[in-house]
């Protein structure tokens, strides 16, 4: 039997988390992005605002292979059932094949967990987008109680894996 030598990586890999402590109201039939103003933690990887100011665009420092995952926390408040799509964007265009639905009934909350797996190059922008059809839809934060810590609207994480 012969064991496998990996050589060794002559640089560090990407890396980040952030988070966003504020709820996120869905507009009925607008495509909108997942705001993130909280850095957790990164490397070679930054959070910069889009053309309206707000903090969406994930920027590689580095090229390679990323998983970018995000959970963000959804309410169907009122106003029926309702599907929420999020889809990952690279440079402004979607990319095929990365939309993912979720389905709420009235007054129901979930926390969804999606990844995806992307080749980047240096200075690419990275963001997820949504949309719903329905009404009372949001992206929601909840403040610390004791013992249980705030609560982020969403919570985004990428890695260099390549």
């Amino acid at each position: 039997m012969s064991i496998q030598v990996y050589p060794s990586r002559r640089h560090a890999l990407a890396y980040a988390s952030y988070s966003d402590s504020t709820s996120q109201s869905l507009t009925t039939g607008v495509v909108a992005y997942v705001k993130l103003n909280t850095v957790e933690a990164q490397q070679f990887v930054s959070v910069q605002n889009d053309g309206l100011g707000n903090p969406t665009k994930i920027v590689v420092g580095t090229s390679g292979v990323f998983a970018f995952t995000i959970s963000p926390q959804l309410l169907q408040g009122s106003g029926g059932a309702a599907d929420v799509d999020f889809w990952a964007v690279v440079n402004g265009t979607a990319v095929p094949r990365s939309a993912s639905r979720v389905s709420l009934p009235n007054n129901m909350e979930t926390l969804p967990f999606l990844e995806v797996i992307i080749p980047m190059n240096v200075g690419d922008a990275f963001q997820w987008a949504f949309y719903t059809l329905g009404t009372g839809v949001s992206i929601y934060s909840t403040a610390a109680s004791a013992p249980v810590p705030a609560a982020p609207s969403v919570i985004a994480g990428v890695k260099q894996i390549e």
